[in-house]
């Protein structure tokens, strides 16, 4: 069965992901808390992307 997204294309949305997820609090001018929660979470899924054995990986471990 042909897989609908390739490994690389995965990545990719990852990395989008963590960035909408990152700004998503600050365009909603939502609480102080809530921004710096969705700011570590970007940050984590972002590190963990950065680290998978694929294209979109930066540094595969």
């Amino acid at each position: 069965m042909k897989k609908p997204v390739s490994p690389n294309t995965h990545g990719i949305i990852d990395y989008v992901f963590s960035g909408v997820q990152a700004a998503t609090p600050f365009l909603l001018s939502l609480n102080p808390t809530t921004k710096k929660t969705y700011a570590a979470l970007s940050t984590g899924f972002t590190i963990v992307n950065a680290l998978t054995n694929t294209k979109a990986g930066i540094k595969p471990v």
